[in-house]
């Protein structure tokens, strides 16, 4: 995905099946509710604010730019946390290197994820979605939320001026 050390970015082409690996690879592993404790500072594994919801990752097509080739990574979330992106964008990198350069070389196994998916969605059930569950069914947080929305027209505002005052006076 990237060049290595000792190269510069001048003349690097990332090839159409490793731009496909690293669209995979952020779509199986990125998108969705997950624990993001590994991608800040200073929060521990069982910090609820590390958790976020990525609701989907787009990696545009290649474009050059005197002669550096540039991907734009467009993550579409809730909100995000300190330097999360960025680490993002280099386990990405990290990632297909290790994958490409050891995942077949018949030492190393390539790292994957999708044998630990009923894991995975074991634990969410267990220890996120059953606490969400208890908390609701305790303090109706979402359901009180709820009533209040009639409450508000959700209607586009648009921020008023002298000048927008004076269109709309004529």
């Amino acid at each position: 995905m990237a060049p290595t050390f000792g190269e510069t970015w001048s003349g690097y082409r990332i090839s159409a099946e490793v731009l496909e690996k690293v669209r995979t690879f952020l779509q199986q592993n990125f998108v969705g509710t997950k624990n993001y404790y590994n991608y800040t500072s200073n929060k521990s594994a069982n910090d609820p604010s590390c958790f976020r919801y990525i609701r989907s990752i787009t990696v545009s097509d290649p474009v050059l730019v005197d002669d550096i080739e540039y991907i734009r990574i467009f993550l579409h979330g809730d909100s995000f946390i300190y330097h999360q992106i960025r680490k993002i964008v280099g386990m990405t990198i990290a990632m297909t290197r290790y994958n490409n350069k050891f995942g077949s070389d018949g030492l190393h196994t390539a790292l994957e994820w999708e044998p630990y998916e009923d894991m995975v969605q074991e634990f969410k059930m267990k220890h996120i979605l059953s606490v969400i569950h208890r908390k609701e069914k305790a303090e109706s947080t979402m359901f009180i939320g709820c009533k209040t929305l009639k409450k508000h027209t959700f209607l586009y505002r648009r921020r008023l001026t002298r000048y927008s005052l004076s269109a709309v006076a004529k």
